[in-house]
């Protein structure tokens, strides 16, 4: 379920920024790399894509769904340690959500095929 809701998040910025320009240039904190609004519609419906791909395949015990889930939770990890800084307790609450994915998947490694 966790899943869905990400991916709903997702979809909802990759529309805002396709649709509404405007509402992301009033909240700057939003862009932090580049300001091409297209760029970010199309990366956020991307990662959304990726984030159901991942589901799908954990549902079905595939193991590209636990290397998926592997590369999407380290790369999170790592983007929020280095946000340590800037948003120190967002960045450790995603660190903590990121390695507990982490363990929870690959504790049970076996049961996938």
């Amino acid at each position: 379920m966790p899943v869905v809701v990400a991916f709903a998040l997702s979809l909802c910025l990759a529309a805002t920024a396709s649709a509404a320009p405007a509402a992301l240039t009033e909240a700057p904190t939003i862009l932090v790399i580049g300001d091409s609004l297209d760029f970010w519609g199309w990366f956020f419906l991307i990662i959304g894509v990726l984030m159901v791909l991942t589901a799908i395949l954990l549902f079905m015990r595939r193991a590209g769904g636990v290397i998926l889930v592997g590369i999407g939770a380290t790369t999170s990890a790592l983007i929020a340690f280095f946000a340590l800084l800037a948003n120190t307790d967002q960045a450790l609450i995603i660190i903590a959500l990121d390695l507990l994915i982490l363990w929870a998947v690959f504790a049970h490694v076996d049961d996938f095929e």
